[in-house]
């Protein structure tokens, strides 16, 4: 709103004299009046007015010259304080407003700042001004005194189910000394009646707020005050009962009394209002879910005052059960009626229910074949039909990935998916990676209906080679695992399955491995069965909640295979937001390998660790014992410890890190919980966030670094750290 000069100071000037006339006398120095600018009327030449052209031009000058602000007379609010007051209004210079309205705007800002800090008699005045760097405004502040709450009280109150003085305060404020704000105490006394009512005191009522001065107190700056709001909290009325009218029958069909009980206080308890809402939403549940999608319901309190006790009873028009008459699909669907059928699990004749069509909403959702699901009930009637609306998601997908990993270097990636073969809601994948240090082939089938809706059954296969330092590896498997996410929002998951693999060694390296011969060829089988956490908010880009997962495998000593082992691997995240543009992620991360009869384990299957995902100051799969010639040996154990800071920088996609990684690699498990051999990386890093995670830049200090060792290590990925 808009104030012309003369008018503002007026106002403030009539503002600040009734304020000091309700507080001031007697109780302190007496707020200066208001000095009102003199008016000056000159005649002038009437001039033509300026052309469009000639305002646009001026409009344009002004944006591009800072408007500056000058303050006389502020004692509790410094420079910084007041311009941030006054920064929406300062704002409207840009846009090219003129200095007198912006001055005036500023000015009755700055009054109201200063009364909602309880400064009841300040007033400012704004002088908008030119000279030869520009144009100005100068504020002159009057802050009178500043009038603090010190003390409560609330005559007639009782400490008594759970009222203290401290929560009545709280309506008003929970500063030790608030500051007095007129339009604060307007609503004290319904906020305290509200309140006491709200606790089953229904004919509590309260007084005026009133303010007692406290001289003793007060100084010649801050003027200190009590607040006391009388209040008649009357008789708390207890609950008797909650009954309807529903028929009896229909009543005990669909469980009506145990419906409202399930949700009802306990009786001869201090009847509480916010739960009538609870009991409607009760009975209407137990009737939509019923199938009576028309049902009226209405409350009525009935209070005895000579006992003090509250009666609410429910009045229930159930209205005619509805049932299924069709299901009504779009046309031209991809996917098969008879597994949408099965989706929506409703079958014409059926009671139709809003907790039927929730699930069958949740349950086409849940496919991830239907970018929209929408329901709506058609016709009146018995018999009504659910017409269903469906927008699908493309279900053949191509793509083509090039990319550059510090390990991998050059890489390609290519695939190709169906999300729904057959039109089941079936998915089938191929895709491969080639790369100069890594290269693997993918083929995988994923099934969530032949277990049941709840199951997930995965088949894969997959040929893999990988250029490790200790030696080639080559990998030829193929496995069978089936998945199931529980708990609400599906934060927790587990899986179990069993895995076949072939593994041959080539271009090894190391030349003697401690207790064990270097085997170059390899199969083994292995069951696994895990569980995993994960309530983060995001699962690429990560900036709140954690993730935990741990998994057991147990190889199985058949013919041909390695010496059987047992192998846990377990991991930690937490993403701390320490503000909007600033995370801090804590991670752990541990494996063990339990040969059985504590035989050595073989080459091909060891441990190692470094690189982008570990240990940051080692290189891929170098961190750890090594040979004479520095060739990783691998260990049985490993154990990683990260914590990393990202700051986002301005409103870019850019983020600048710090973090610091420890962790080592040890020979047998039982080294694990020793510490021994720690490893350090000290680093920074730059990140830009992409859809599919972080690009992420990392350099990584070693200061420990030893033979074989580098002093920093660069890593360029994709993805979080850990």
């Amino acid at each position: 709103m808009k104030y012309p000069s003369l008018s503002t100071a007026l106002c403030l000037w009539g503002l600040s004299a009734c304020f000091s006339l309700q507080y001031g006398p007697g109780q302190g120095e007496p707020a200066a009046p208001a000095q009102t600018p003199a008016l000056e009327t000159q005649a002038t030449e009437t001039t033509p007015h300026p052309t469009p052209q000639v305002q646009a031009q001026a409009v344009e000058e002004q944006r591009e010259t800072p408007l500056r602000c000058f303050f006389e007379g502020q004692r509790f609010l410094d420079e910084d304080a007041l311009l941030d007051a006054l920064e929406f209004e300062l704002e409207a210079w840009q846009e090219g407003n003129s200095i007198d309205v912006v001055a005036d705007d500023c000015a009755y800002q700055l009054t109201q700042h200063y009364r909602a800090l309880g400064f009841g008699s300040a007033a400012a005045f704004a002088e908008p001004g030119q000279d030869a760097a520009g144009s100005l405004i100068t504020f002159a502040i009057q802050e009178g005194p500043q009038t603090l709450v010190s003390d409560f009280d609330v005559p007639g109150w009782a400490p008594s189910q759970g009222v203290s003085i401290d929560k009545l305060k709280a309506l008003y404020s929970t500063a030790k000394q608030a500051p007095l704000v007129q339009r604060h105490l307007l609503g004290l006394s319904r906020k305290v009646r509200n309140f006491y009512r709200s606790l089953g005191f229904l004919d509590a009522t309260a007084e005026v707020a009133t303010i007692e001065p406290l001289p003793d107190q007060s100084t010649e700056f801050e003027r200190f005050v009590r607040i006391m709001v009388p209040l008649q909290p009357g008789a708390q009325y207890m609950l008797a009962g909650v009954h309807h009218d529903l028929a009896t029958e229909l009543a005990d069909r669909i469980g009506m009394r145990d419906a409202i009980d399930s949700a009802q206080s306990t009786l001869n308890a201090p009847f509480l209002p916010s739960q009538v809402p609870k009991w409607v939403r009760a009975a209407d549940s137990t009737l939509t879910g019923a199938g009576y999608l028309d049902a009226n319901i209405q409350a009525s309190v009935i209070k005895d005052e000579g006992e003090a006790e509250v009666t609410v009873n429910l009045h229930i028009q159930p209205g005619q059960q509805v049932l299924l008459g069709s299901i009504v699909y779009p046309t031209g669907l991809q996917v098969r009626q008879s597994f949408l059928d099965r989706q929506v699990g409703l079958r014409p004749g059926k009671p139709l229910s809003a907790k039927i069509m929730d699930d069958a909403l949740a349950n086409l959702y849940r496919t991830g074949l239907f970018r929209t699901v929408h329901m709506q009930v058609r016709g009146s009637g018995p018999e009504r039909d659910l017409v269903i609306e469906l927008e699908e998601w493309p279900t053949r997908e191509t793509f083509i990935e090039p990319g550059y990993g510090s390990f991998e270097r050059a890489r390609l990636r290519v695939g190709w998916r169906h999300h729904n073969v057959l039109g089941v809601g079936r998915s089938l994948r191929i895709e491969g990676v080639l790369a100069e240090n890594a290269s693997r082939a993918l083929l995988g089938w994923s099934d969530p209906w032949t277990l049941g809706s709840d199951w997930v059954l995965d088949l894969n296969a997959d040929v893999a080679q990988r250029k490790l330092p200790a030696f080639t590896r080559y990998s030829s498997a193929a496995g069978v695992f089936a998945s199931r996410s529980l708990g609400d929002y599906n934060r927790w998951t587990v899986h179990t399955g069993a895995r076949f693999e072939e593994i041959r060694l080539n271009d090894v390296r190391v030349t003697h491995l401690m207790g064990t011969e270097i085997e170059d060829d390899l199969s083994i089988t292995t069951l696994e069965t895990g569980l995993a956490y994960d309530n983060r908010n995001h699962p690429l880009l990560p900036s709140d909640g954690q993730k935990a997962h741990l998994t057991v495998q147990q190889t199985l000593d058949v013919s041909g295979s390695a010496n059987a082992f047992a192998k846990v691997l377990g991991g930690w995240s937490y993403y701390i937001p320490l503000s909007e543009s600033r995370v801090l992620s804590l991670g752990a991360r541990g494996i063990a390998v339990f040969p059985n009869g504590g035989a050595p384990h073989p080459l091909g299957l060891r441990l190692f660790s470094g690189g982008n995902n570990s240990v940051r100051s080692f290189k891929e799969s170098e961190l750890g014992p090594l040979d004479g010639d520095g060739t990783p040996l691998g260990g049985e154990a490993s154990s990683t410890f990260s914590i990393e800071l990202n700051q986002q920088l301005g409103a870019s996609s850019f983020q600048a890190a710090a973090f610091v990684d420890v962790g080592n690699v040890v020979p047998t498990a039982r080294d694990l919980f020793e510490f021994d051999d720690l490893e350090t990386a000290l680093g920074v890093g730059l990140r830009y966030l992409l859809p599919i995670g972080p690009m992420r830049l990392d350099w990584a200090h070693n200061p420990n670094a030893g033979e074989f060792q580098n002093d920093w290590v660069l890593h360029f990925s994709v993805g979080v750290a850990f």
